[in-house]
């Protein structure tokens, strides 16, 4: 192999390896941890270690050189082991599809590498994918293991072709590894930033529930599809009661706990499909889609009920914690999220006049359809 036609496959390699880098951003951004997001990357390091193949030096029949062990290696750390074995059985498939004569060892070489890289990466890089120099470089140094498997394979060559081929290989590799782990760190680095920048723009910290800006984009998308579909949508609005008090006697530390506690109950007494959040002050809302006047008032009060039961600010005889909830449902095509939360919001003020730890529902005048 003459060194333009090295120059040009080192360039076609780095060319695909920008687009697995630009590909891994997208699904790390698209898709939550899982079956499918494991899928896809076992599918983009697969596809990756295929052309890097296709674009590999035959350095005689049946023997293939190639950088596939910096795709494979970097399959397990950043895809995890589904998806490094699903990156190493379509790198088997492409290798045989390149050229059916493939040496059986050059296969064993491909899972080898995975399986190396996967339990490498478990014991001695760190979780968040986010490694060291000297880290990548042990690691480029685990993808050079097919190279021993040609050592043992039944085609012959010279302990020159050795020195011309592997060893430059074996070392390109291992800058590969380095260069290509970085920028996928690099990846990684930045949407763990722009997912850290979103929750502190979204997400109360003392609570960890969404702040009123999230609540309200994603009360938008409910009510919209309130007004196509018809449907009902309901919304609570909480208030932790005499809370201000508790503050003066007690101290801002324990109404902390006592927001973050009833925060806690009102997370596990709702729907996945219901909107949470503090919306101020010791104020939470719910909004609620597909969601009637009766089975809103259902689950406030049980909201109601365990906070009475649970939720303390210092013993149980002296320090019981109550909320009042009130509940607003419109129906049709001119809800807007501005009534609905001041109907329930005149509702909760009346189960404050009322007594305090109670449910009440907005009146019948402000309510276009009921479950």
């Amino acid at each position: 192999m003459s060194f333009s036609d090295f120059l040009l496959r080192l360039v076609n390699d780095l060319g695909i390896f920008s687009l697995v880098v630009m590909c891994y951003g997208a699904t790390i951004r698209r898709f939550q941890p899982g079956l499918v997001k494991f899928a896809i990357l076992g599918l983009l390091f697969g596809a990756g270690t295929g052309f890097a193949m296709a674009n590999g030096a035959g350095l005689m029949p049946g023997l293939l050189i190639d950088p596939r062990g910096v795709m494979l290696v970097l399959a397990g750390y950043f895809g995890g082991p589904i998806a490094a074995m699903a990156a190493s059985a379509i790198a088997t498939v492409a290798r045989i599809w390149i050229d059916s004569r493939v040496a059986a060892t050059e296969i064993a070489g491909i899972w080898a590498i995975t399986v190396a890289g996967v339990v490498f990466a478990r014991l001695f890089l760190p979780a968040d994918g986010l490694a060291s120099l000297r880290q990548f470089l042990a690691l480029g140094v685990v993808a050079s293991v097919p190279f021993a498997f040609a050592l043992v394979s039944p085609v012959p060559y010279s302990s020159g072709v050795l020195l011309q081929a592997f060893l430059p290989l074996a070392i390109a590799t291992v800058i590969g590894v380095v260069v290509l782990g970085h920028f996928l760190c690099a990846e990684q680095r930045e949407i763990a930033l722009k997912r850290k920048l979103e929750k502190e723009a979204f997400v109360d910290p003392l609570t960890n529930l969404p702040n009123r800006r999230k609540l309200e984009r994603k009360a938008g998308s409910i009510i919209d599809d309130a007004r196509r579909s018809g449907s009902p949508v309901s919304t609570l609005v909480i208030d932790i009661d005499r809370f201000k008090c508790m503050n003066d006697r007690f101290g801002h530390d324990v109404g902390d706990k006592v927001l973050k506690d009833v925060a806690a109950v009102v997370l596990a007494n709702v729907r996945a499909d219901d909107a949470v959040a503090r919306y101020g002050g010791e104020e939470i809302v719910v909004v609620m889609p597909r969601t009637g006047l009766t089975t809103a008032s259902v689950i406030a009060d049980r909201i109601r009920a365990v906070v009475d039961q649970e939720v303390f600010h210092g013993d149980r005889d002296s320090g019981k914690v109550t909320v009042s909830v009130g509940v607003a449902t419109h129906q049709g095509a001119g809800v807007s999220f501005k009534s609905l939360f001041k109907d329930a919001d005149e509702a909760l003020y009346r189960a404050k006049q009322r007594g305090r730890n109670r449910v009440e529902l907005a009146s019948p005048t402000s309510v276009s359809a009921v479950a």
